[in-house]
Formats: C-alpha cells, structure tokens, sequence
C-alpha cells in the first residue's frame, strides 16, 4: 500500500523514524532478555558448584580423559596447543589493537571507553567469583588469586573476541556470532580434555562472558562507540 492521501516526504520521512525506533527497542529488549536468560543459568550453576554437587560429574569426566596426574596421551597432544594459541594475552592484544585502531579510524575515545568498560567489567567478575568460590583445580592447586571457577581462559576468548565484533560492526550477523563458537570450542575443549579446568569451570567461563558480551551490545557506550 501507498502513503495515505495527504501525507507528504515529512510525514514518510516520521514514519521510517518511528519504524526504526521501534524496530530498535525490539532488538534492546531482545538483547536484554537473552543477557537475562544468559545468567539465571549461570547463578544456577555456580551455586551447584559452590554446593559441590558438580564435583562427581566434574570427576568423571576428568577421569574419562585423564586416569591420573601423569596421564598424557596423544589425544592431550593434540589439543593442548590451543590453550598456548588462544590464550587470554593473545586474544587481549587482539581486542586491544581492535580498539586502538577504530578509534584512530574514528577519531574519537568513545571506542576506547567501551573497550575498557567491557574488559573492566571481564575481569573484575571473574575475579570476585574466583577469590569468593575459591575452587581448587582437578589438580588440588588453589592459586593465590582465586580458585579455578569460572574459567579466564574461556572468558578470555569470548569477551575478547565477541567484544572486537561489537566494536567493527554496528550490527553484527549471525555467521560472526557463529564463527566466535570456534575458537571458543577449540578453547573449551582444550581445556576439559587436558583437564586443565573442571568441565563446569568451563561451562560457568562461557555462560559469564556470552552474558557479558549480550549486555554490552546494546549498551549506551557501545552506541557512542559506532557514532561518528
């Protein structure tokens, strides 16, 4: 159907406003309740974990991979290098040379500022839990900045990651999204099967940072970051 009779570019011109403003509070809402669906989950599982009753599963599956301490076979071989390749340095000079170079692009700080929040607020969780949780890891070592859960490998990858997507793209595709599910795989993976973390330290890492990451997307930085 046409424009109504009468009505004038002006009045087109509202109307795409209105549309797209619509159309941009659906998306917010959507965002906001996937965050919120992100982290009742993630409250759930670390009160399964701070209760021990992850530890039998936890222990299984350890186990399953590695019988004892000394274990190692060519399945650890073989994925052990990407806890090396993916590791929370390299994945942070990645989002931090993500950072520096949109903001040169753009010539503004609000990149940034959001680049920060967003690592900030990373860390500052993941080390709350660790110091509160103090969980040792499936070899009885308890660091002295916190226990094993959640994981900062995992967190690592996908705060980092899925944070220099949110600050290339305005809107991000689904294939990108997908495409983060890779590395983060090969990291989680890595790490169960060297029984470098506890599975659940692993799952709690990833539940964390994709929380994370969902509630920074529509988040007024991220917004300040794109204008121009």
């Amino acid at each position: 159907m046409g424009a109504p009779r009468g009505a004038g570019p002006t009045d087109r011109a509202g109307g795409g406003v209105m549309e797209q403003r619509a159309g941009s509070g659906r998306a917010h809402r959507g965002s906001t309740l996937l965050a919120l669906g992100l982290v009742v989950p993630f409250l759930a599982l670390t009160l399964v974990v701070a209760t021990g009753s992850a530890d039998t599963l936890d222990l299984r599956i350890a186990h399953h991979f590695r019988p004892t301490d000394a274990w190692w076979g060519d399945l650890q071989n073989t994925w052990s290098p990407w806890m090396s390749r993916l590791r929370p340095l390299h994945v942070m000079v990645l989002f931090a040379t993500t950072v520096v170079g949109v903001c040169a692009l753009r010539r503004s700080w609000w990149p940034m500022a959001f680049g920060a929040t967003l690592s900030v607020a990373g860390v500052a969780a993941l080390r709350l839990l660790q110091l509160v949780l103090a969980r040792p890891d499936p070899h009885g070592y308890l660091e002295p900045g916190g226990g094993s859960y959640p994981s900062g490998h995992m967190l690592a990858v996908v705060v980092f990651l899925g944070g220099a997507l949110l600050m290339v793209w305005p809107r991000v595709r689904w294939w990108w999204w997908a495409s983060l599910a890779v590395p983060a795989g090969l990291m989680a993976a890595a790490l169960v099967i060297t029984v470098a973390h506890w599975p659940t330290d692993v799952l709690g890492g990833g539940l964390l940072a994709l929380a994370l990451v969902t509630g920074a997307s529509r988040s007024t930085l991220r917004r300040l970051a794109h204008d121009r």
